[in-house]
């Protein structure tokens, strides 16, 4: 607020000085701050307040989203993989009744001396390795199949374990063979390997290895 200050005047008078005092007002000082600039100030800190707590908020907010989008992901991670897994373990077990039966049918056609069976199942490629070293091939079953040069009494496979990876599986079993060949009677068990490839066509039957007769067989 303005103020009123005294002003003194000194005239010389014959020798004399005289002071006429004087009241004048003085100019108004400016405050450090107004209140204008107090109130923008005070609405500067109050907003910025307002700016941090919103700022909290939609941090917490963002964290709990990224926390549940990612439980949510990790859920359908482990939900997609489960699904996978029964997948692949009913795909197998399919695969293991498959192959036994096809083995099965195998076993079958060759006691019955089926070569149009026998043909449907095995490999162009076919290969059988015997305990003696002595190999042969689809061409050769099949010739000794139409012939009728073996006539069997038994052809059957017991102690059937089906193994399964991916694309091949092998069928491990023990095989009792008995009947004529050449007119030779025979009478025998021996445990066999069959592998099976899935191809474009279905499983077939490309390989066997075979065990020697055990010792127990005539």
């Amino acid at each position: 607020m303005p103020g009123w200050l005294a002003v003194g005047i000194v005239i010389p008078q014959d020798n004399e000085r005289i002071i006429i005092w004087r009241a004048t007002q003085a100019p108004a000082t400016k405050p450090a701050f107004s209140r204008k600039k107090l109130r923008e100030a005070e609405l500067m800190v109050r907003l910025t307040k307002s700016i941090l707590v919103f700022s909290t908020v939609i941090c917490l907010l963002g964290s709990s989203v990224c926390t549940n989008a990612q439980t949510r992901r990790n859920t359908g991670k482990v939900t997609k993989k489960t699904m996978e897994m029964n997948a692949a373990s009913m795909s197998v077990s399919n695969v293991e009744k498959l192959i036994f039966d096809l083995d099965t049918q195998y076993q079958r056609a060759v006691k019955m001396n089926d070569a149009a069976t026998m043909d449907r199942i095995l490999a162009d490629d076919f290969v059988l390795v015997t305990g003696r070293g002595k190999t042969y091939t689809k061409a050769d079953l099949l010739k000794d199949a139409r012939a009728g040069t073996t006539v069997y009494e038994h052809q059957e496979d017991t102690n059937q374990t089906v193994r399964v990876w991916g694309d091949t599986a092998v069928i491990t079993a023990l095989l009792w063979e008995k009947g004529v060949s050449d007119g030779k009677p025979f009478d025998k068990k021996l445990w066999f390997s069959d592998t099976y490839m899935r191809t474009p066509h279905g499983w077939r039957y490309v390989f066997a290895q075979a065990s020697l007769p055990l010792p127990d067989s005539p």
